[in-house]
């Protein structure tokens, strides 16, 4: 086989892989780029995803407060219902030591 043919077919092949290698860089570069997007694309969801998590945490703290406000005025109220009741109590009992006194006026 002449040299120049040789030389022809080597560098024919060779241009069919430069062809080849430019085409997978460019699918390669527009793979990572795609990747990059998907990336970014599930870093912002993810920050969206922690940021309604801390709101929700912060939902649940200001919930829990309020229910446990509510349980200290419950207290205060059956605090303050059972003052009049034992009050009363004391003004029966009062009544009937009194009323078993003979009062003798002075």
């Amino acid at each position: 086989m002449p040299f120049y043919l040789c030389l022809r077919i080597l560098v024919g092949n060779w241009l069919i892989f430069n062809s080849w290698y430019i085409l997978l860089m460019e699918n390669c570069t527009i793979l990572r780029r795609r990747f990059q997007f998907k990336t970014l694309s599930t870093a912002r969801h993810l920050l969206r995803l922690e940021k309604g998590v801390d709101g929700l945490f912060d939902s649940f703290a200001r919930l829990d407060s309020r229910i446990s406000s509510v349980g200290q005025t419950a207290a205060k109220i059956g605090d303050h219902l059972q003052m009049p009741s034992e009050k009363l109590l004391v003004n029966n009992r009062t009544h009937k030591v009194l009323d078993g006194v003979q009062w003798q006026p002075g």
